[in-house]
């Protein structure tokens, strides 16, 4: 077991390296942008593509909690409970650093579903899976459709995808490790597992196939990204941008990537910052890129928090605000992957 020290230090590096990161977001935008300019292109927004594009972003999180019903064994999970889990949990990663919301959505599988810790973070592992793997597939479709207006050369579209698919590696990777940790850790807690020497199969049910049905989630993973899609060029129509759904696929893929990164609080600035990289890339106004960032932001704070106060307040999430906000959160968590 790691010495209290060295995971501290660990738990240390990766709040500073969130710190830089939001920094490096912050100053690349300050770099980019003409303040007077932005404020005159929020000013012109258009209402009506705004309220599209938080219509799509609605469809997008209701089709995530179909899939996640569809991972957890669905006598366990109404779609109501799944809706829950996915609105709240989305809501806590804008507000806590780390993508800590993962963590939320961990423990309120457990809480509302009956799953078993061990089984509920490889539901959300392979939730993150699915996700990598359908980006990299619109990832593909953007960069080699005929349409796709970027104005690279071919050796440097190459590089770009190369940079691009290496990155989404990078995240599966840490995501495997992380995930094996976690659980090892766990199950070395359980006594009784080592002491009967069955340490070894501990893990078999939660990978069974017939606990979680991956290939009918994966269906459902590809009108989860065409929604997020849509909701990224509803904004980037919001601000009179016309665009392809190939641009609009380049802004998606970035700002994914962008919020996968350890950031602070909300993912401000490496989310504007995505935007801005997409129109560096595209030769367009980073200005107006900019604050289409700031209304696909918005949005998501416009839908959630009142849907999420609605749910915790009049307990249609089958989980009361205090419960969430006490310590029985870090109680249901191991140690290792507590913050």
């Amino acid at each position: 077991m790691e010495p209290p020290f060295y995971y501290s230090l660990k738990v240390a590096i990766k709040i500073l390296l969130a710190l830089l990161v939001t920094l490096a977001s912050i100053l690349f935008l300050y770099k980019a942008i003409d303040l007077e300019l932005l404020i005159d292109y929020l000013k012109k927004t258009s209402l009506p593509f705004f309220g599209l594009s938080i219509f799509f972003l609605a469809a997008h999180f209701f089709v995530r909690s179909v899939r996640l019903q569809k991972l957890i064994a669905e006598e366990n999970c109404s779609l109501q409970k799944a809706n829950s889990i996915t609105l709240i949990s989305n809501l806590a990663n804008l507000i806590l650093p780390l993508r800590l919301g993962e963590l939320v959505k961990t423990y309120m599988i457990c809480q509302l579903t009956n799953t078993r810790f061990t089984t509920a973070v490889t539901i959300v592992f392979i939730e993150r899976a699915l996700d990598i793997l359908t980006l990299g597939l619109l990832t593909f479709y953007g960069l080699f459709s005929l349409n796709f207006q970027i104005h690279l050369n071919e050796t440097a579209k190459y590089l770009f995808i190369s940079a691009i698919l290496a990155l989404m590696v990078l995240i599966f990777v840490v995501k495997i490790k992380t995930v094996r940790v976690s659980l090892a850790v766990w199950i070395r807690k359980i006594s009784i597992i080592e002491k009967l020497g069955l340490r070894r199969f501990a893990l078999a049910p939660i990978m069974s196939s017939k606990k979680v049905n991956i290939a009918n989630a994966f269906l459902f993973s590809l009108p989860v990204w065409l929604f997020t899609v849509l909701h990224h060029m509803a904004s980037l129509q919001a601000q009179g941008i016309s665009n392809s759904f190939e641009k609009s696929i380049l802004v998606t893929v970035l700002n994914s990537l962008s919020i996968s990164l350890p950031s602070t609080p909300g993912f401000i600035g490496p989310y504007e910052a995505s935007y801005v990289a997409a129109a560096k890339i595209l030769s367009a106004s980073p200005e107006q890129f900019l604050a289409s960032s700031v209304l696909s932001h918005s949005a998501n704070y416009i839908y959630l928090i009142p849907v999420c106060l609605a749910l915790l307040i009049f307990n249609k999430s089958h989980i009361s605000l205090p419960a969430l906000l006490s310590k029985r959160l870090r109680r249901n968590l191991p140690e290792k992957v507590k913050l």
